[in-house]
């Protein structure tokens, strides 16, 4: 069996862009979209003039206003530099902006990823009387003013891709 890109639909459904039975069932029940889709038919062509693809697993995008968060796991061969080429390139071809967000179950890890060159000063977790909670994501002032994405647009993704609410303040 050849290794290939995993994504959420088969590799057939991914080239073809026409969807199974079984892709068309998560498709109705909204376990996939057609960003999904997309990104998908674009890895799997990417594939040949990038083989290092065959060992990342495209799990799920989220579109947020005008940018879309691709959550990945990918390999040590990937490189940044690669990661940026494709980026570029999924740009072009979707009209939107693109951010490669690596998977992780350390929501602090994720949280930096999408703040990025901004730093984490610390992280709380606020309870509410109603039993839900709230992270506070503390950053210094100066890097604050740095963050290349909006604060409300930095906070939906985090809550799409963490299922947790979170606050960025500046301290």
């Amino acid at each position: 069996m050849v290794k290939t890109v995993k994504t959420p639909i088969c590799i057939f459904d991914a080239k073809t862009r026409i969807l199974c039975a079984k892709c068309q069932k998560l498709y109705d029940e909204g376990k996939i979209s057609d960003i999904d889709i997309e990104i998908s038919h674009h890895l799997v062509l990417l594939e040949n003039k990038y083989p290092q693809l065959k060992d990342v697993v495209f799990h799920k995008s989220y579109q947020v206003d005008n940018t879309i968060f691709m959550l990945i796991t990918d390999s040590k061969e990937m490189s940044e530099k690669l990661w940026r080429k494709i980026v570029r390139y999924l740009e072009r071809k979707l009209e939107r902006n693109v951010k490669i967000v690596r998977k992780s179950s350390d929501i602090k890890n994720i949280i930096s990823q999408l703040i990025y060159p901004a730093r984490i000063l610390g992280l709380s977790i606020i309870w509410f009387p109603d039993g839900t909670s709230e992270y506070m994501v503390r950053v210094s002032r100066r890097d604050y003013n740095r963050l290349s994405k909006s604060i409300s647009l930095i906070e939906k993704a985090i809550k799409h891709l963490t299922k947790h609410y979170i606050k960025i303040v500046a301290e």
